[in-house]
């Protein structure tokens, strides 16, 4: 882990970030945190606007309308393989401050967008930018936290990342009724440049390499190659696609819960706009119910989690990474019972508050799994985590974009109860990837033959 990677023999105490005071942690993290909450809320913030978007763009093809929330997440797919190894390069402060600037110039081109072509082309640019605070978050959390407190840690993360997503069409469905959609991203344009103007003063460096590396330079001593390290870099996430069992396995876990909250969030529109008649401010308002799922989930999977590891090590003397994992599969029952909830009570039209519960409730499971593995890559990776979060990144990204277009066709062909039923099965199918993981992952993780670092 990072721990054994940052020995005292090649670190100076004050270079060592996890010897850090707390209240530089608190504010180097919080700005992560807050980085992310921003670039999540700017990636759904739009949910609400897209009937009036695609009216005034003379939109025909109903997957457009879809398109345009999923979109940015081909930039989360793209960027983690060019950004991740520039991190192990440059050091992961460079890249934070390079995304919080790239976030502001594609909310202004959203903001100010003739057309459908440069506003889905700034929507793209904006899932780049976004990329960066996601898989860069387990880094900082891995140079600044010791393992035990990693848990709760990443609930706070993840709870900027997931109540972001969540938030956002609530403020956007206002926003859309009283300003118009254009004033969405003026809006992002001001929030993400306060956390550019903010992260110049705050954020620090907490790679330990670079750190090192920077320190030699001033004592003239020998640098590694900039090249060599990139390609190191890159190599290392190709082995991890092709080598890493427990990174396919991680991967196929977290893809659940973040597709899945993609279906839920791009099905609104169709569900309690077309079957309930919500206008845009009431449907801004239904993802509320999510957000308080999400917060559930974190406060649940955090705290437990750290609890369930300290308990290992006090009645056996260690923990391992596959502790984390207890709540994964658990996640995974939550997310299909509140898809299936979520459907029939749609489908039989019952009152609004019952589709959304099924949808709060799934949103529990999404929250839970997502932590679980989030918080597992890291304590097996340490310091290279983002290059594995990275490699999940990039699938999960995929599969977010492209999947939820068939929300409206499999609505129309199987209705609400059948449609969200097939979903749920699907997620109890490989709910198992979770127990095979717990079971074999440290045979698998200290196994030579899948070693990558």
């Amino acid at each position: 882990n990072a721990q054994e990677l940052l020995s005292t023999n090649e670190v100076h105490v004050s270079q060592d970030p996890i010897e850090w005071s707390t209240a530089r942690k608190v504010a180097i993290l919080s700005l992560v945190i807050f980085a992310n909450f921003n670039e999540s809320l700017g990636s759904s913030i739009i949910t609400p606007a897209v009937p009036q978007i695609v009216h005034e763009f003379h939109g025909t093809n109903p997957s457009i309308a879809s398109f345009l929330i999923s979109i940015h997440v081909i930039g989360f797919a793209i960027g983690p393989l060019i950004l991740s190894p520039l991190g192990e390069v440059y050091g992961r402060s460079p890249l934070m401050h390079g995304s919080n600037i790239l976030f502001v110039i594609s909310s202004i081109l959203s903001a100010v967008s003739p057309n459908m072509g440069l506003l889905l082309f700034s929507r793209v640019l904006t899932g780049l930018a976004a990329c960066v605070p996601n898989i860069l978050g387990a880094g900082y959390v891995a140079d600044l936290i010791p393992v035990e407190k990693r848990g709760r840690i990443f609930a706070l993360l993840s709870f900027g990342t997931l109540l972001g997503s969540t938030l956002g069409p609530v403020i956007g469905g206002y926003l859309t009724l009283s300003a118009g959609w254009r004033w969405l991203f003026w809006t992002e344009t001001i929030v993400s440049g306060t956390t550019a103007f903010a992260a110049i003063f705050a954020l620090k460096e907490t790679f330990a390499p670079v750190i090192r590396s920077r320190a030699a330079s001033k004592e003239s001593m020998n640098q590694p190659d900039a090249k060599t390290t990139v390609r190191e870099a890159i190599v290392r996430i190709i082995k991890f696609m092709i080598r890493s069992p427990i990174i396919v396995l991680a991967t196929i876990q977290i893809s659940i819960s973040y597709v899945y909250f993609y279906f839920l969030t791009t099905s609104f529109p169709i569900v309690f706009g077309d079957q309930y008649g919500f206008n845009a401010g009431q449907l801004g308002l239904v993802f509320i119910g999510p957000a308080v799922g999400t917060c559930v989930g974190l406060i649940i999977s955090g705290p437990f989690s750290d609890w369930y590891l300290n308990l290992q090590r006090k009645q056996s003397g260690r923990s391992i990474p596959e502790d984390r994992l207890i709540t994964s599969f658990a996640g995974n029952i939550v997310i299909a019972a509140g898809f299936f909830w979520y459907g029939w009570s749609a489908q039989f039209h019952l009152h609004w508050m019952m589709p959304l519960a099924g949808a709060s409730i799934s949103s529990v499971g999404c929250a839970v799994a997502f932590i679980a593995i989030q918080t597992y890559l890291t304590d097996s990776f340490g310091i290279y985590a983002p290059s594995a979060i990275a490699v999940n990144t990039v699938v999960r990204s995929i599969l977010a974009a492209v999947l939820p277009l068939i929300t409206p066709s499999l609505y129309h062909r199987l209705g609400f109860g059948w449609g969200n039923s097939l979903l749920g099965c699907v997620a109890l199918a490989f709910s198992p990837t979770t127990l095979i993981l717990s079971r074999y992952g440290a045979r698998l993780r200290t196994n030579p033959k899948f070693q990558v670092i």
